[in-house]
């Protein structure tokens, strides 16, 4: 656990902030490419810029959940659950926007790198919540 401003928090939420952080870095970045330039991925079309969203949406609510005294209403899931989920289908979105491609341009480093790390998103945010013993909706143990 590290300690910032006199709160223990957990590495696994300080991974989800840091992807978010990369992620929007990322977004920035060269996505697609023509003739005359690069295309980032705010002007790349929906999947594009809504998996960043999503992905920055997960990152936040992880950062006010770890780093401030807000306190969350209490929904049908965890808190923890719905950042993997958030950043879960900011994944598919990439995914997605990886395969459909842009006006059949060639695609650049920066969407490449933001599939990586929106799936590190993920795959640590899953980690997070799992390791504090929260479980999906609807599955028992």
């Amino acid at each position: 656990m590290a300690r910032i401003r006199n709160r223990t928090v957990a590495e696994l939420d300080l991974g989800v902030i840091a992807a978010g952080v990369l992620l929007l870095i990322f977004s920035f970045l060269h996505w697609f490419g023509n003739k005359y330039g690069y295309v980032n991925a705010w002007d790349s079309g929906f999947f594009a810029y809504t998996g960043v969203e999503l992905g920055l949406v997960a990152a936040v609510i992880a950062g006010v959940a770890a780093l401030t005294s807000f306190q969350f209403p209490r929904l049908g899931a965890s808190w923890g659950v719905i950042i993997f989920a958030l950043s879960a289908l900011g994944s598919v979105s990439i995914l997605l926007k990886v395969l459909i491609g842009f006006n059949s341009a060639p695609r650049g480093i920066g969407l490449w790198l933001a599939l990586i790390v929106s799936i590190a998103e993920s795959v640590v945010a899953f980690l997070a919540f799992s390791s504090r013993g929260e479980r999906l909706p609807g599955i028992s143990r």
